[in-house]
Order: C-alpha cells, then sequence, then structure tokens
C-alpha cells in the first residue's frame, strides 16, 4: 500500500515550453510507428522523437507531466506502451487494454496526473483506465452512453468529455478518479454529428477541431468543461480534415495534419475565439496521429 501525497508543480498560464508527443498514424499506404514531438509554446516544424513498439494509428493518448501512454489502435486494440516526455527514444511496453475492444475507428482518450483515460475503439463503449506512473493492463472504468467510434475525449483534471462519433453529435463526460458510466454533457453544433475530431483543452475549455461531418470539416468549436451544454463556435481550421491529431500546453492548442493528407500543423489559444494560424509543419503526410502533453488541461 502506497502513503504519501504527490505534488504537482503548474506551469502558469502561457509558460514557454511544454512538449508535445505525436505517435502513430497512416501514410499513403502503411501504418507507421513514428513518435515525433513539438515544443508548442513556440511555432517550428515537428522532430523525430522514436519509435512507438507496434505500427498503429487511430492510437489513444494519455500523459502525466512526465510520461505519455499509448493506447489501442486500429492494427492492435489492445497494446499499450509509455515515454517518458522529456527524453527522445522508443517506447516501451506498458500492459494490454481490456479485451472487447475492436479494431477500427479512433478513440476517446485523456485523463489527469494519475490517471490515463481510453473509451472505445470501434462500436463499443467500453472506458478503461491505467495508473500512468505504474505498468500493467488496463482496468474496466464503465461504459459511456453510447455505442460508437470515432468520438474525441478532452477534459481538465478533474472531467473527461467524450465528443460527437459516427453520425452522431453526443457529447458525455466522466469523473476521472471515479469509476461509473459516463453521464450526457450536451451536444457538438451541427445536429447530423461530427466525427474523428482533434481535441485540445486548457484549465477550463476543450475545443474540438476538424472531424468529419459530409466531407471533411475546418469547424472548431468548444465547451466549458465544468459546466454541462451545447459547444459553442470558436474559429476555423487553416485546412479542413479529419482523423485529425490534437493536444495542447498550458493555453495553447495545436492541431496536426489530417485527412486528406497534409502536413499541417494549426494552432491557437483556447482561452479566446478565433481562427488557427500556421505552427508548422510534420515531417510526413500522415493521418491518424494521437497526441498529448505534459502540460495538457489535465494536468492544470
Amino acid at each position: 500500500m502506497f502513503v504519501g501525497m504527490i505534488i504537482v508543480v503548474k506551469p502558469p498560464s502561457g509558460a514557454s515550453g511544454g512538449r508535445a508527443v505525436l505517435g502513430g498514424g497512416i501514410t499513403s499506404s502503411y501504418s507507421t510507428n513514428v513518435i515525433d514531438y513539438v515544443t508548442v509554446q513556440t511555432t517550428g516544424n515537428a522532430l523525430d522523437f522514436g519509435d512507438l513498439t507496434v505500427a498503429r494509428w487511430l492510437v489513444g493518448a494519455a500523459a502525466s507531466s512526465t510520461r505519455a501512454v499509448f493506447g489501442g489502435g486500429y492494427d492492435d486494440p489492445i497494446v499499450m506502451d509509455y515515454i517518458t516526455i522529456a527524453t527522445t527514444g522508443n517506447a516501451t511496453d506498458f500492459g494490454d487494454r481490456q479485451a472487447g475492444h475492436l479494431t477500427g475507428g479512433s478513440q476517446g482518450s485523456g485523463g489527469s496526473e494519475t490517471r490515463g483515460i481510453f473509451g472505445g475503439s470501434k462500436d463499443v463503449n467500453i472506458i478503461d483506465y491505467i495508473t500512468i506512473a505504474s505498468t500493467g493492463d488496463a482496468t474496466d472504468f464503465g461504459n459511456m452512453t453510447i455505442t460508437n467510434k470515432d468520438r474525441s475525449a478532452g477534459g481538465d483534471s478533474t472531467r473527461l468529455t467524450f465528443a460527437g462519433g459516427n453520425a452522431t453529435n453526443v457529447i458525455d463526460y466522466i469523473t476521472i478518479a471515479s469509476t461509473g458510466n459516463a453521464t450526457d454533457f450536451g451536444d457538438l453544433i451541427n445536429m447530423w454529428g461530427k466525427q474523428a475530431c482533434g481535441t485540445q483543452d486548457n484549465s477550463t475549455r476543450v475545443t474540438y477541431s476538424g472531424g468529419y461531418s459530409n466531407g471533411a470539416s475546418d469547424e472548431i468549436e468548444y465547451v466549458t468543461t465544468q459546466t454541462t451544454g451545447n459547444a459553442t463556435d470558436f474559429g476555423d481550421l487553416s485546412v479542413a480534415g479529419y482523423y485529425v491529431g490534437g493536444t495542447s500546453a498550458s493555453d495553447r492548442g495545436i492541431a496536426v495534419s489530417g485527412w486528406p493528407r497534409v502536413t499541417v500543423i494549426d494552432y491557437w489559444d483556447i482561452t479566446s475565439t478565433g481562427d488557427a494560424a500556421d505552427f508548422g509543419d510534420t515531417p510526413t503526410s500522415t493521418y491518424g496521429h494521437s497526441g498529448s502533453s505534459d502540460q495538457h488541461g489535465g494536468l492544470q
């Protein structure tokens, strides 16, 4: 039994630094195991970090201030591996997700300093969780309110939202430190639904960027995490896309590539509203990344 106190030193809003890691994805012909990284408070092109243990796309990612865990994915829905964010190098095996996850469809993921959450994959509503600082297999958390694929997740240190999916606009949420089934939060703007968005978050807001709704979307919308209610328009990406990789550090969000395959990385200030600006590029035309950082909303 562990007895003690974990002290988390939070960066001030707008702090310099903040490393985002982007794992997996798919090119024109194959899944990739590549991990890239950027420093979120700067601008510039992504750099090589290392490799995942298994090449795959539509991976989930959850991170503490020191470690990122990549879970599941289209090519292997069970495997989890991890990296130390401040270093560079290849990932190490972490454990396995619960049985029952199917290949196909992106998953919602996020968490806090201590706990990582992974929700669903293809047409399942399973939510499972891990303790990020340890290694081992995931544990059952509960179920989402709907059974669907291509959901997107983001939140703060206590609450995680799951938004959209195939032909649905439903947003629901969980309390990260507990276990149990998700609760209805509200709806995304498009009544016909939107799937495969990127997500970015700070201590108060989640933005959902891009996605698919009768074609690739350039829309960014947001919710206030500790309330419930429908999403509000934020602005637009520079390039429409779905299966967008997304993460954030402090109050800056980034959106990475997407389908149709481009190398564009955009950024914006989560505390404001408005259109995204150019950040830089990824090394290759890849979509279906998963991203997290050492300063995302769950750590603030």
